[in-house]
This record gives structure tokens, C-alpha cells and sequence, in this order.
């Protein structure tokens, strides 16, 4: 593990009380979170990878898209629960490795009712892993308390033969992260930027800004 990754579970480590609400994605410098097969894990590198794994262990819950679990899996959480929001209820149940540790939340509910079923069970630490739909619908709602973002030069833009793309910069990893969620500029301050070390890619977090509204959950 590098210097830089063992500062990061200082820099990452979770409030010790209060609902907090986190977001994790990697993208690539356009904002896209999905390789040119649709998966996200083409985005991915053992460094985000360990990160991931520092910000999962301190969850109570994740919560994700059905559609990101047809496509890539269940990839349950090391402890506590996966909360899988889906309009129909259609999940490949059959390829969970244990349903207990799954909650469904059914039906076409809004974030404001998704944060307020979570809230009613006593969760405090909820860390979303997207897809980019339900990311969007929970930074309109203003709720992201935090967002964890892993910015990659690597996407289909690149040629594969040549020299290797450059790392992003602050500037691009702003430009990403308003085009993954949508949102202005000035609703999130970047507070921490690391430098991989084995990928040209960037490591960010984004706070929610000082005085930005948040929307009533209940």
C-alpha cells in the first residue's frame, strides 16, 4: 500500500454520528461511469479498488440500481446491507450469493422516500454506488453529503498504442463530476485530490458546499 492510500483512510473515514450520505463512482474524464461494454469495472484499478473496499467497510448500507445489479453482479458489501432500489422487483436472485444480506426496495419511489425508509430503520451511513440515475436523482435532491469520485484518462477516446494519457485535473475532474450528476459547479468543494500511482487517474472528494439547500426528505 502507498503513502498516499494509507493517508486516504484518514481522509475517508466516515462522521461518527448523524445520517451521512456518500457517493462512489469512477469515471472518466467525459463523466461517463461505464467502459465501452457497459461495465464500470473497466474504469477500475487495484488502487480504486483498495479505496473501495476502505469506504464499503464503513457503510451501514449500499445502496444501488437494479440495473447495475443485472449487469455487473451482486458484489455484496463486506459487512451490513445491499439495498437495491428496482421498479419491478425483476433481480437475478438466482446468482446471490446470500439474499439475506439484501434488502429490495420496491416500486417507483423518489430519494426523498428512499432516505426516509432508511432513516425510519435507524441507518446512519448510506453510500451509494450508482448508477448514474440514481445518483442524479439523490444530488437533485440535494441529500449527497459527500461524493468519492475516482476520475480516469482511460476511455474509449484513447487510442490503445502510443503514449499513455496524462492524468486529469482538477479542472477535468470538476467538468466530471457535474456532468455525471448533473448538478451546478458550486453544489460540491473539492477537498482532497490524490494521484494514482499505477493508473493516470486522480482520486477526489467533493463536500456538499457550505449553504447549499437541502431538500426536505420527509
Amino acid at each position: 500500500m502507498t503513502p498516499a492510500m494509507t493517508n486516504m483512510a484518514t481522509t475517508y473515514a466516515w462522521p461518527d454520528s448523524g445520517r451521512y450520505i456518500r457517493l462512489n463512482m469512477a469515471v472518466d474524464v467525459a463523466g461517463v461511469f461505464a467502459d465501452e461494454g457497459g461495465l464500470s469495472t473497466g474504469l477500475s484499478f487495484p488502487e480504486d479498488r483498495h479505496l473501495l473496499r476502505l469506504i464499503r467497510a464503513g457503510a451501514d448500507v449500499v445502496v444501488v440500481g437494479a440495473k447495475t445489479v443485472r449487469s455487473e453482479g451482486w458484489n455484496l458489501p463486506p459487512t451490513g446491507t445491499l439495498v437495491v432500489l428496482s421498479a419491478s422487483g425483476n433481480l437475478p436472485w438466482e446468482s446471490c450469493p446470500d439474499s439475506s444480506r439484501v434488502r429490495l426496495i420496491q416500486g417507483n419511489l423518489s430519494a426523498a422516500d428512499v432516505v426516509q425508509l432508511l432513516e425510519r430503520d435507524g441507518v446512519k451511513r448510506i453510500l451509494l454506488e450508482g448508477g448514474a440515475s440514481v445518483a442524479r436523482q439523490f444530488a437533485r435532491l440535494n441529500v449527497i453529503d459527500d461524493v468519492c469520485l475516482t476520475v480516469s484518462s482511460h476511455n474509449k477516446t484513447f487510442p490503445l498504442e502510443g503514449s499513455p494519457p496524462a492524468a486529469p485535473d482538477a479542472f477535468a475532474a470538476e467538468r466530471a463530476l457535474t456532468r455525471l450528476l448533473d448538478v451546478s459547479p458550486d453544489q460540491f468543494t473539492l477537498t482532497s485530490l490524490v494521484g494514482a500511482s499505477t493508473a493516470p487517474a486522480i482520486f477526489t472528494l467533493w463536500r456538499r458546499a457550505f449553504g447549499a439547500q437541502t431538500e426536505d426528505a420527509h
